[in-house]
Formats: structure tokens, sequence, C-alpha cells
């Protein structure tokens, strides 16, 4: 599948994730074992040289290549002598990785092009929020404004169609298409490779509870970041079941809440010029934030086909908050999660003016 000239950032990206990456192997590498570090960086430069060439175009052949070869990076991390900030910093390499080659992937499907249904998102004005929902049809780019006009009505004159941001429409889904084809191999690729490293991912969360300390409280919220994006990347519609956080963090409340305080306190830079990375950030907590807020609701803990009587469930449910609750004051997951908020509010108070 060729790409289009608007998506040379996007691989861009990529090649310097997995170009970092290979960086920081080279720069450990009297800490890895010499056998396991020669076949994966081989792999890794392979995978680089495809990505930073197209050879492969978008297919899924190089979705399996370039997760094939992060499989072995992780294998040889978690061999590793290396001291625990560098490993995470590794660690955070992989899945920084994993979750650039699977979001260039999305980002075909997520071409905009003259005749395509959309659908408005996102829009904070009082007026945008009405629009929220709406279904249009792209007619073209307005590269003055840097945005898409749409018309939300067959037949409506050029005066009434709407200018809005690339990032505030949503592409209509042709599951036929070449692009989601491709995707959807893209994504099984990563599902295979976060599946075959579970009890790595595991062992990470465990790591950021028992290594917790101020000094390294950025690289984890980044490490935190960096893996849940990994997993989002991997799922359908981008959103979990109710008990699939709990089941990710194996049913442990404190877990949760460490996860949960280092993703809601990775730095954002408020500045038009970090646009793109910081949208990402904070779509990336939003998300992170429902799916946590769903661990108090009665289906994370059970579902409707287990048995038992309703009093039983009740107390078992309660004494599932209680300990959430618990593990959240203990973590200071709200005193991060207020940050994050207000982090959010300032964006997009600012965000309204140029819709």
């Amino acid at each position: 599948m060729e790409l289009g000239p608007d998506h040379g950032h996007v691989i861009s990206h990529v090649t310097k994730t997995f170009r970092a990456l290979l960086e920081l192997l080279v720069a450990h590498q009297a800490s890895l074992l010499p056998e396991g570090f020669e076949a994966t960086w081989q792999r890794l430069q392979v995978a680089l040289l495809c990505w930073s060439s197209g050879t492969d175009g978008l297919c899924p052949s190089l979705a399996a290549r370039s997760c094939e070869a992060l499989v072995h990076t992780l294998r040889l991390l978690d061999a590793s002598e290396l001291p625990w900030p560098s490993r995470a910093l590794c660690y955070h390499g992989c899945f920084l990785s994993l979750a650039a080659a699977l979001r260039a992937f999305s980002s075909v499907c997520d071409l905009l092009v003259p005749g395509q249904g959309v659908t408005l998102i996102g829009l904070q004005t009082a007026l945008g929020q009405q629009l929220n929902g709406a279904h249009a049809v792209v007619q073209h780019f307005h590269a003055q404004t840097g945005r898409f006009a749409v018309c939300l009505k067959e037949g409506d004159p050029p005066c009434e169609w709407k200018k809005i941001r690339p990032q505030n429409l949503q592409a209509d889904p042709d599951p036929s298409s070449a692009s989601s084809i491709a995707l959807q191999g893209a994504r099984e690729c990563g599902r295979a490779c976060l599946e075959s490293v579970a009890e790595i991912f595991d062992d990470l969360l465990l790591m950021i509870h028992d290594e917790d300390d101020d000094s390294l409280s950025i690289l984890h919220s980044h490490l935190s970041a960096s893996m849940w994006e990994a997993l989002m990347q991997c799922v359908q519609d981008r959103s979990l079941g109710s008990s699939a956080l709990l089941d990710l963090c194996s049913n442990n409340a404190t877990l949760c809440s460490v996860l949960a305080r280092h993703i809601f306190s990775v730095p954002v830079e408020l500045s038009r010029f970090s646009e793109a990375p910081t949208q990402r950030v904070l779509r990336l907590q939003e998300g992170f934030a429902r799916a946590y807020c769903r661990l108090y609701q009665p289906d994370a803990l059970w579902d409707a086909s287990l048995g038992g009587g309703i009093a039983e469930l009740q107390v078992e449910l309660d004494g599932h908050v209680l300990n959430l609750a618990a593990a959240a004051v203990q973590a200071d997951v709200l005193e991060s999660f207020i940050q994050c908020c207000n982090i959010h509010v300032a964006w997009f108070a600012a965000s309204s003016y140029s819709e």
C-alpha cells in the first residue's frame, strides 16, 4: 500500500523511534548478552531500513517484521543486567516504537479526501459542542487555515460549509479498503507481540511500583504511558472493557493506582510548537481516565453470569471499591488526576479560540 505525501512525518517519527532504540541498545551493549544483542540488532536494523526506505510500503509484513524485532528486544532486555533506570528507558523505547509503528498504519486509514464521510468530534466551543457527533462530507482542504471544508447537509452552498481542524474529524471506516485490511493485520501483529511478552509487561508494572522514587517519576510516567499507548493501538475500538484494566494489573488495586498516577502525571508541553505530541498525550490520558473510572463499576468485578446471592455480590463489590479507593489515596491518584484535568482544561480553553 502506497503512502501519500502527508504521511511522511508519521513515517519519519517511526524511523526516529527505531533509530533511538538502536542507539540505546548500542550504548548499553556491555550489559546485554552478546549473542542476543547481535541477533536483535540485526532485526531492528532491517525493520528500520524498511521503514526509512519504504521498501515494503505499509503492509502486514512490515508490521510483522517490526513486532518480531521488538519482541526480541524486550526479551533481550529482560535477560540483561542493566540497572533499572537504563532498562526502563530501553523498555520505554520498545513500547514507543510499537505504538508509533501501529499509529502509522492507523493514520493512513484516517486520511481525508474529498467526498469522504466524516464525523465531527472533540469541538469545545458552545456552537462546536452542538455539532459533535454530526456527520459531514469532506469538500476540500483549506491550505490557508490548515482545515478541511466539510458539508453538513447535501446541497448546502459553499458559504455554509464548516472549516474544521483535522483532529476534529473522524473518518468513516471502510473495512474493505486496503488501508483497513493492513491496519487490522498490523493490530493482530501488535497483539501477538504483547501476548508473547505478557510476563514482561506484568513484571514491568511491579518494577514501576517497587522502584517508585521521586527521581524516577518522570521516567516511570513516560514508560507507563508508552505501555498503555502500545496496548491501545492494538485494540480495535481504542477502548477496553470494564475489567480489562484490572486484569492488566493482575487484579491488584495498588498496581492500578500506581499506573494511574504515572499516566496522569505525564509531562505535557502547552505549546503550539508541540501541538501534535501534546494532543496525543491528552487523548491517551482521556482514554485511560475512562478505563480507570470504569474500575468502580460492578462489571469490572463480575458479570451477569456469575452465580451467588445479591447480598454476597454486593459485599464483594463494596470491598472491591474500598480497596480501589484506599489504593488511590495511598498512591495520590486524586492529586495527579486534578492536575491532569487542569492541564486539559487549560489546553482546550486555549484551543477553543481557534476553532
